[in-house]
């Protein structure tokens, strides 16, 4: 796990000093070796955080065997030495992934290799002889990976941040399509991101830029509905099997390797897998003594039955307030899901255990972990009637006292409902503080769902997960954990895990499902059934007490008393008005505060730049 960084510019070099500025804002991503390599038109430069092969040999950049490639490469390729083994034979000098990477791109070529990989990964790729760059990230996207472009000038990066700077962020203009998603979501959904210039490259995508055009191309795509099995015993013993198999590819380093345990499913079972391949695993779970989400007594007893070795580790919700800028600061980019704070803190104390850290992320999205799925499916006929006739059809039903969720009586379709339910500050109710435009083609296409059969909406609800809230979970943990030089792997966003969740039913009926029956079943096998039905308790913070209270102040100057980023785009009395009306207690919208709190944060760290 590290930073890197190119700056391609076919016209001439930029100075080294320039360089090197926009490199260090990733020293925190790999502290344990800084390197550069340039020739006339391109400059790499990496910070590298050792997990496998410590040695020199697994320094970067690194050029391949031919040395017509150069390769960045910030992840983990869980599968470099099967693919190793279908190579011809080389003297190789280490083990590390990326010296894999490198002689399979010299035999194989770029997009064969890509395919090829199994792990999670952002890699830069220059082609000396065709004087190319090729950017590529994970088919899950867990690394992240941004590229900007202006006046010939092109950048790209494992930061947000480093792509404005490198450009010159007094130069770049505002997307207020971009802007829009963000007041929205929260996050900025790839491609897009908050300026015109820059992009993000897209999960199992692939771009190669020329020093003229850019070309992009897809090297893995999960589709939105495949055949699926029923859930029996043979699945969950089958699936038992293969988890653990992807487990034990996952704890692959030459450094302390560890487990986040909370409170619910995912982790768990991640940990009672890694436990039976390291017996004296580490188990680390984040207490919050005398708090209402302190979820760290049930995670003891799942620990206890295990037989883990646990660690506990407790900080106060004042310790929150602290790290505030900080976390800002280390998000690089716009984001405001404040569970980013807890999350901080989390791979803060898990760095003092280990380097690696294991994490059930992923396991809500692929195995119908979200109940809210639920509503959406029962009410799907009813999107079947055009909307000018169903809403007042369903005023009638609420009439005779029958209970029906109010969304398809606003939404023309399943997906505007979906899109709605992911806004934290929605259009209806916010009107005039988002930009009066379109959201991004991204976002638009992620939640045109309008297909009212249970079992397609069923896929697309998942792969709508998938590909959207999961990724702002994936920018969070991605973040926090850099921002303490802390690799965090996903297990369930293996490709094996990947391909058997896409091929399972829910196992119920059309309209219904129970959230994790698979996983809950596999689990059983280490925890029993009595202990798991205890309920979760969810770590999170109490975020409108904070923003009542201790927050207060700097919130109101920043978003009333400060000028407003992207003024120009926005309805600054709503803006004030709506902050206003949350500290007048008119409305209960905390998280959609926090968004506009967070939006003037970031312009405040930008200007550090």
């Amino acid at each position: 796990m590290c930073g890197l960084v190119g700056n391609f510019k076919p016209s001439g070099n930029g100075s080294a000093s320039d360089f090197l500025e926009v490199l260090i804002l990733s020293n925190h991503r790999g502290p344990n070796h800084q390197d550069t390599w340039c020739d006339e038109i391109l400059s790499l430069g990496f910070n590298r955080l050792a997990i496998q092969d410590l040695s020199e040999a697994g320094h970067q950049p690194m050029q391949s065997p031919s040395e017509r490639y150069v390769v960045v490469f910030n992840g983990e390729i869980y599968n470099h030495l099967l693919i190793r083994k279908k190579l011809p034979r080389y003297a190789y000098r280490g083990h590390s992934d990326t010296e894999t990477i490198t002689h399979a791109i010299d035999c194989w070529g770029i997009e064969k290799t890509l395919g090829a990989l199994d792990g999670m990964f952002a890699i830069g790729i220059y082609d000396r002889q065709e004087k190319t760059v090729t950017l590529a990230r994970d088919f899950a996207g867990i690394k992240p990976l941004f590229f900007g472009k202006r006046d010939g000038d092109f950048w790209f990066a494992s930061q947000f941040n480093q792509v404005v700077k490198g450009l010159g962020k007094s130069k770049l203009i505002l997307s207020p399509e971009g802007m829009r998603d963000f007041l929205q979501l929260g996050y900025m959904q790839a491609p897009a991101t908050i300026y015109q210039e820059i992009e993000q490259v897209e999960p199992g995508q692939y771009i190669v830029f020329d020093g003229r055009k850019l070309t992009r191309k897809y090297f893995q795509r999960w589709p939105s509905s495949v055949a699926q099995a029923a859930l029996n015993k043979e699945s969950v013993e089958f699936f038992t099997h293969l988890f653990q198999e992807e487990v034990k590819r996952q704890m692959i380093a030459d450094v302390p390797v560890a487990s986040f345990l909370s409170s619910g499913i995912d982790s768990s079972l991640v940990t009672a897998l890694a436990q039976r391949i390291m017996p004296d695993l580490k188990a680390c779970t984040i207490g919050v003594p005398g708090y209402q989400f302190d979820e760290s007594a049930k995670a003891t007893a799942y620990a206890r039955h295990l037989g883990l070795k646990h660690v506990v580790r407790s900080f106060t919700p004042e310790e929150a307030i602290g790290i505030i800028d900080d976390h800002f600061r280390k998000l690089g980019e716009p984001f405001a899901d404040y569970s980013s704070l807890p999350t901080y803190i989390i791979c803060r104390e898990g760095r003092k255990d280990a380097t690696v850290m294991l994490s059930g992320d992923g396991g809500d999205e692929l195995f119908w972990g979200y109940p809210r799925w639920n509503t959406f499916l029962q009410h799907s006929a009813l999107f079947k009637i055009p909307l000018q006739f169903r809403k007042p059809y369903l005023g009638m039903r609420r009439a005779s006292g029958q209970k029906i969720s109010h969304g398809p009586s606003y939404f023309s379709t399943v997906g505007g409902w979906v899109l709605n339910n992911q806004s934290h500050n929605a259009p209806d109710i916010t009107a005039g503080i988002l930009p009066a435009t379109q959201n991004t083609p991204g976002v638009q296409n992620l939640f045109n769902g309008n297909d009212t059969n249970p079992a397609t909406l069923k896929n697309w609800l998942r792969w709508n997960e998938f590909y959207a809230h999961m990724q702002r979970t994936l920018i969070k943990v991605d973040r926090m954990s850099m921002a303490h030089s802390l690799e965090v792997r996903v297990p369930f966003l293996g490709k094996s895990v990947i391909d058997f969740a896409w091929s399972q039913a829910s196992g119920y009926g059309e309209t219904h499902f129970e959230k994790k029956r698979l996983l809950k079943q596999a689990l059983s096998q280490f925890i029993p059934q009595s202990l798991q039905e205890q309920k979760k308790i969810g770590f999170s913070v109490p975020i409108e007490d904070w923003l009542k209270g201790t927050l207060k102040e700097e919130v109101l100057d920043l978003t009333i008393g400060s000028q407003l980023k992207g003024a120009a785009y926005i309805n600054e009395k709503a803006w004030k008005d709506r902050i206003n009306g949350f500290y007048n207690n008119e409305h209960n919208g905390a998280w959609g505060i926090w968004i506009l709190y967070a939006w003037q944060k970031w312009a405040q760290m930008e200007a550090e730049l």
